[in-house]
């Protein structure tokens, strides 16, 4: 069984920060609710928002984008890696769904280095930095599977 998982919504639905330990112990039992029911596959989120918040939740991302000042990227899987850990601890480990190379509108946050900003920007799917960003992010994305032995 394959179904969605909103780590956010559990966050808002408790009220308790996203990502404490409060936040962890809580995800821990709905994934654990989830896996009980037949659930497989893991639900990541690999940009800030990939649904334009149409959810009327924001969901931000699991993976920091970070621009760096020479202009290459830098990725921080530390809340990806506690989430995949998470669900793999209660036995959901078929596979692991990265949300979502197009999102909405295709609208992209990072964080900007050099000011210390996240900035916004739109990047078209046939345009040379989407698919320069994209090769960046799915070759380091790539590596750090296989250094964790989740990459079959």
């Amino acid at each position: 069984m394959d179904l969605w998982q909103n780590p956010w919504v559990v966050a808002w639905y408790y009220h308790v920060e996203p990502w404490s330990q409060e936040h962890k112990a809580l995800l821990k039992e709905h994934l654990r609710l989830y896996a009980n029911a037949g659930g497989k596959y893991i639900t990541t989120y690999a940009v800030h928002s990939p649904w334009s918040d149409n959810s009327y939740m924001i969901e931000g991302t699991m993976i920091e984008w970070t621009k760096r000042s020479d202009g290459t990227w830098k990725f921080d899987y530390g809340i990806f890696d506690q989430y995949v850990q998470l669900a793999m601890a209660v036995g959901i480990n078929k596979a692991i769904t990265i949300y979502t190379p197009l999102p909405w509108g295709n609208r992209f946050r990072y964080l900007d280095e050099r000011s210390g900003n996240y900035v916004s920007e739109t990047w078209a799917p046939d345009s040379a930095t989407f698919a320069s960003v994209w090769r960046a992010f799915l070759s380091d994305l790539k590596r750090h599977l296989e250094q964790r032995g989740w990459f079959n």
